[in-house]
């Protein structure tokens, strides 16, 4: 699972690169994101351009972040916070950022986690309503 400590992990070697980059150029900056594991940034294909949603409010913007990086309010988040005993939805199974966008019959996503990354006008609107 995500951790924090793996979302620094990303942001410490992503503001490298940016700094490599200046001196470097754009073949430093693309070598250090060689190197941050694939599954730390679900549904994003390119870190060096600006994602999908880029431009939307900072609320909806921080929600459609907190479903890419699995760190949201979800029952498996509030229990490892320590806000609830229970990790589950109200149907039973285990709620994670995932769960809620690709399984959950109240909340599902058509699409999933790769439709929300894209931020079309249907996907925000779901955002919106959500958070």
């Amino acid at each position: 699972m995500f951790t924090w400590v793996h979302h620094w992990t990303v942001e410490i070697l992503h503001d490298r690169a940016q700094s490599n980059c200046v001196m470097a150029g754009h073949k430093a900056y693309q070598q250090v994101l060689h190197t941050v594991p694939r599954h730390y940034c679900r549904g994003v294909c390119d870190l060096t351009i600006q994602q999908p949603g880029f431009d939307l409010p900072r609320q909806q913007w921080s929600l459609l972040n907190r479903f890419r990086t699995e760190q949201g309010h979800c029952g498996v988040c509030r229990r490892k916070w320590r806000l609830t005993d229970t990790d589950l939805c109200p149907y039973g199974e285990t709620q994670t950022m995932s769960h809620i966008v690709e399984s959950c019959p109240m909340t599902k996503l058509n699409g999933g986690l790769s439709r929300l990354h894209s931020a079309d006008e249907d996907t925000v609107s779901r955002l919106t309503n959500y958070g």
